[in-house]
């Protein structure tokens, strides 16, 4: 079994402001996920697992190619 990662991140008006306002930590500027300065302002963050599998990864114009072929076959 694996697990995969898919990150689909909302934020209202004023809590983006906040967040903008703030400096990154040094475990958020080492690791380079800003969900750590979230989490060091205490903001919830939700983390639900999908019910549907996603589908292709987009990395490489050829990979975009590949979803392209998809949408124009649905």
């Amino acid at each position: 079994m694996y697990w995969r990662h898919l990150g689909i991140y909302a934020y209202r008006v004023g809590t983006l402001k906040s967040f903008s306002q703030h400096e990154r930590s040094k475990e958020e500027a080492a690791a380079r996920l800003e969900q750590l300065r979230a989490f060091d302002l205490n903001m919830e963050i939700v983390i639900q697992e999908a019910s549907l599998v996603p589908g292709p990864e987009v990395d490489t114009e050829a990979d975009l190619n590949v979803v392209r072929a998809i949408m124009a076959n649905n």
